[in-house]
């Protein structure tokens, strides 16, 4: 999974449902009826812009700036919003504004016209709370499934916007996670039909400008098991065709240097976690025709998700098939995605039960419930779906968040007033907070365990064994086990 991020427009709009975007009319912002700067990407005439929608308690007095003239106001009238102390400047050529948004209100759109330069650039309109030094922040990182396969065909970093057409510069990930204060590891997804030249220049910039102590977790495209994407039947008619016509000669080469087990480049094979019998076959066949799966591979991934069900054991079964194939091959297991699934089959259900649920604080110890059952087995660090904030619906309550303004690392109380809906909302959120109360236990961790080898002398031939194993050592369990005849008995 890698992130599109949006830099220069605002610091963290709250619950972002449709994306930002410079690209539409005056009279209808979310049109893309702009004409934009080839080179540049910024508008070269009058344009509508879309800043947020479907969100709660957007009232506040945001900053605007940006290069160049024009005659801005709130896209909806005046019961939208209003414009205050423009000012321009021209001997620099910039434009600064207030945009006085009212509380209650639940989307911010402005319309630019009359624009000089033509169009403008380096637009940038911060929350309340902030100023100029604060612009290039980056708090909204949101997933995005890169569909070029050209790298000519990439989005330059210095781009206004990374939404489609244009996709996340990969250039982003080095550039994020290079200022993290902790050391943190990678996931990126290489897209599917991705040219060799593609590849190779990923795989360069991320040698090049990454920390050397960050590892890279790397994933051919996603879900290829799952034909709701195009991906995956592409990639059945590429398998087809290679047995068929092909001799299904596969080129398995890797760099022993960066690339192998333990090492910083960590190729992933991901499965569908109700279905193992997808990574099983995955598995087996690397071992029969090439050996070894753990001389090509670094990890299996999965996605668990708990839903309104109710909960019954035999649910643990694909989860722990995957634990034993993956420890049988010398594999660890990550998440690729997971959490709480409030759609699953209740898509009509009553919208006000799914907030209210995921509001509550009982929320909390499900979620922990949840977390723990996928620590128990040593798995890698879960990956939640979705981080960020975003709208309630009946079709999900995904996010992490349901505001960006419910963070609590940094201070946000001064971008919402005390009468509106956020702060009504549970700041950090249930979902959060159980994951704080994970992140601060003791959980345990995927690695070799000691081995010892015992003999058996059955004094019948044929006979059965019964092993019982008591007393592990705290701390380790069962990674795998052989049984071996060192005798040839004739009957």
């Amino acid at each position: 999974m890698h992130w599109r991020i949006i830099i220069s427009i605002l610091i963290s709009i709250a619950n972002i449902s449709a994306y930002i975007a410079i690209g539409g009319s005056p009279s209808s912002p979310w049109d893309r009826d702009a004409t934009f700067d080839p080179t540049t990407g910024w508008p070269t005439r009058d344009f509508g812009m879309v800043l947020s929608t479907a969100a709660i308690g957007m009232g506040g007095t945001y900053l605007l700036n940006a290069q160049g003239n024009a005659q801005v106001t709130v896209y909806g009238g005046s019961s939208a919003g209003r414009i205050a102390n423009k000012m321009y400047n021209a001997s620099t050529n910039t434009l600064s504004a207030s945009v006085i948004i009212p509380q209650g209100a639940t989307q911010i759109m402005l319309s630019f016209i009359n624009t000089s330069g033509p169009g403008l650039q380096n637009i940038s309109v911060l929350q309340p709370g902030y100023d100029l030094a604060s612009k290039s922040n980056i708090t909204n990182l949101i997933r995005n499934t890169n569909l070029e396969v050209n790298w000519n065909e990439t989005t330059p970093l210095n781009w206004l916007q990374y939404t489609p057409p244009k996709r996340n510069p990969w250039k982003t990930i080095p550039f994020i996670a290079n200022q993290l204060n902790s050391n943190v590891d990678i996931w990126i997804n290489i897209p599917y039909g991705a040219t060799d030249d593609y590849v190779l220049n990923v795989v360069q910039l991320m040698l090049n400008q990454l920390n050397p102590t960050i590892n890279i977790y790397v994933e051919f495209s996603n879900e290829l098991w799952n034909f709701i994407f195009a991906q995956a039947t592409t990639n059945l008619k590429a398998a087809n065709d290679s047995v068929l016509n092909q001799d299904d000669l596969l080129r398995l080469a890797y760099d022993n240097k960066n690339v192998g087990s333990w090492k910083r480049i960590r190729p992933i094979l991901a499965d569908q976690c109700v279905n193992p019998t997808i990574i099983i076959q995955g598995l087996d066949y690397l071992n029969k025709l090439y050996g070894p799966p753990s001389t090509f591979l670094h990890d299996i991934a999965i996605a668990p998700y708990f839903d309104l069900s109710q909960y019954k054991t035999c649910q643990r079964v694909p989860v722990g098939v995957h634990a034993v194939y993956a420890t049988w091959y010398g594999l660890a297991v990550h998440d690729y995605e997971g959490g709480l699934d409030t759609a699953a089959g209740c898509e009509g259900c009553s919208l006000s039960a799914k907030s209210n649920a995921t509001r509550d604080n009982r929320m909390i110890n499900l979620c922990v419930s949840f977390l723990n059952g996928w620590y128990r087995y040593g798995f890698q660090p879960l990956n939640w779906w979705v981080t960020g904030a975003a709208q309630i619906t009946t079709y999900g309550s995904w996010n992490l968040l349901e505001d960006m303004r419910q963070e609590t690392l940094m201070d946000t109380t001064a971008m919402f007033n005390s009468s509106s809906p956020v702060a009504q909302l549970l700041r950090p959120s249930s979902k959060l907070k159980a994951i704080d109360q994970i992140r601060q236990r003791n959980t345990a961790v995927f690695q070799p365990t000691p081995s010892f080898q015992f003999n058996i002398n059955p004094t019948i031939v044929p006979s059965i064994i019964t092993l019982r194993l008591r007393n592990i050592r705290n701390g380790y369990s069962i990674r795998r086990f052989d049984v071996m005849s060192t005798t040839t008995h004739s009957i």
